[in-house]
């Protein structure tokens, strides 16, 4: 068994070109504000909220942890500490970062 996150939608796999289901060694579903910033012929425009801090759950060798998220400047690489503010390790590999709304769930499977 690897200890990857496999990608799929609907029960279908997601896969590559040669066949190769889509996975990655960690995935991070950072919390992030979404306001408006303009407006189009189909509605508003939402941007996420990159510069901040919040919550975030990593899930990585087989583990899921709730973390914190920091990035002080735009310029900044962003951080991702646990709960006493220690920097979590992630396992060597790709690495998926899914921009979830703020108060949205987690529903992995």
């Amino acid at each position: 068994t690897s200890l990857t996150w496999k990608r799929g939608e609907n029960g279908t796999p997601d896969v590559t070109t040669d066949g190769g289901q889509i996975s990655a060694a960690n995935v991070i579903f950072q919390y992030v504000n979404y306001p408006i910033v303009g407006y189009q012929t189909e509605g508003p425009i939402p941007m996420a909220q990159l510069v901040g801090q919040g919550n975030a759950v990593i899930v990585s060798a087989g583990t899921m942890v709730k973390a914190h998220w920091s990035k002080p400047t735009a310029a900044a690489v962003t951080a991702y500490t646990d709960a006493n503010g220690t920097p979590i390790s992630l396992t060597p590999g790709q690495t998926w970062i899914e921009l979830a709304p703020v108060g949205s769930g987690l529903n992995s499977h």
